[in-house]
């Protein structure tokens, strides 16, 4: 041991249980490591370190291996079978050298081995390193609950926060319907009404349907992140379905030509008609709402191996890049009309996104900024046997 190499500090009142059987082995080690500023317990058996250890647990424990009456392993083994002293680092000291010695020592839980005669600054690096070590995981440990903690509180106040918007919702859900369903019919008297008037009462009868629309998808959209809705399939033959819904959607579409690319014959689809409803008239309206008086607006739909795919093609200003990727996640909105208007309320396209991933299938977008955007989506013409079936394969087109 070398009398002259530097001594570098051990971490601050670094409390050490040392365990020997050899009295002159204690004294020794315990004088060299205060030196380093360690605090030193010293007990000669392996019975007195347990009791050691009850009364106050150390940082690290060093533990001579061939001891009478308990062993080393033996007091490891205790150590690491009680979950109040399993994290305690056990560094076993040994003049036992051998190979299968040292794999004993770490199977039993040591953290390190020394071999007997020690240079004391191989000994303080051992320790050194694993209360290091030791320090950095309970401080890990100590940021992971933290973070836990954090975590719950945001779910929490992330729970509050859609019930309370529930609350709202519903809260103006009968009046909007009361006053929905006025603005219809002054729309639909528009003929004895003055002039001035028949303009602003149609578009005050888009704005509501718009705001209906928005309130259904903050109901639904939150049932289904809590998996409240369960899909209730059914058989709907959609070509005609589609001709109905977009009738439906008739004030919405006036400034508009639509053309649909329909198959000449029926098609039989299974799947959720209202959520599927709601998807389509999702997208018809966000089409709908930017696009220039007098475009075009393709609905496309067609059989795709055992998949139906539409699609719905605008004329609309486009979509920026770097929008395409995150414009189906929650509240994203991007601004893309001519007029400044954000895309959607952000949960329109979220809707359709876990609509359609509850059928199985995938949706997407593809756009060109200046000449429009085609939205599209691929669901199982069957309903899925089981919950086990996998989703469609995924693809763009």
């Amino acid at each position: 041991m070398s009398e002259t190499a530097e001594k570098p500090e051990a971490p601050k009142l670094a409390n050490i249980l040392l365990v020997d059987d050899t009295p002159a082995n204690l004294k020794v080690l315990t004088e060299l490591l205060k030196e380093y500023n360690y605090k030193v317990r010293a007990v000669p058996s392996g019975k007195l370190a347990l009791k050691s250890v009850a009364h106050s647990q150390p940082d690290l424990i060093l533990l001579d291996i061939n001891m009478p009456e308990m062993n080393g392993y033996e007091v490891c083994q205790q150590l690491k079978d009680n979950p109040e002293t399993a994290s305690i680092p056990v560094i076993f000291i040994s003049a036992l050298d051998d190979v299968q010695d040292k794999i004993q020592a770490f199977r039993q839980g040591g953290v390190d081995y020394i071999t007997k005669p020690f240079q004391i600054e191989e000994v303080h690096a051992r320790i050194k390193t694993h209360l290091t070590i030791d320090t950095l995981q309970r401080e890990l440990q100590e940021k992971n609950l933290r973070l836990e903690s954090q975590l719950q509180q945001l779910k929490e106040m992330e729970s509050m926060q859609d019930t309370w918007l529930n609350m709202v919702v519903h809260d103006i859900r009968v009046p909007l319907t009361t006053a929905t369903l006025l603005i219809s019919y002054m729309d639909e008297e528009a003929d004895a009404l003055p002039p001035k008037f028949v303009g602003p009462i149609h578009e005050t009868n888009k704005i509501m349907e718009r705001m209906k629309m928005a309130l259904e998808n903050i109901l639904d959209l939150g049932k289904m992140e809590e998996g409240k809705i369960s899909l209730k399939y059914e058989k709907l033959e959609l070509v005609s379905s589609l001709q109905v819904w977009l009738e439906e959607l008739e004030i919405l579409s006036s400034h508009v030509q639509v053309e649909l690319f329909l198959p000449p014959d029926p098609l039989e689809l299974e799947a959720d008609q209202q959520l599927l409803k709601r998807v389509i008239v999702n997208l018809l309206s966000n089409a709908f709402r930017f696009a220039n008086i007098g475009s075009k607006i393709q609905l496309t739909l067609r059989q795709e191996e055992q998949a139906i795919y539409i699609a719905i093609a605008d004329q609309g200003p486009g979509i920026p890049q770097e929008y395409r990727e995150k414009i189906f996640e929650k509240f994203v909105q991007v601004q893309l009309s001519h007029h400044g208007d954000p895309a959607s309320s952000g949960l329109g396209l979220t809707f359709c996104k876990m609509a359609i991933e509850a059928h199985r299938g995938q949706i997407g977008v593809e756009s060109e900024v200046g000449k429009g955007s085609t939205f599209w989506f691929k669901i199982p013409l069957k309903a899925p046997k089981d919950s086990l079936e996998p989703p469609l394969p995924s693809e763009s087109h």
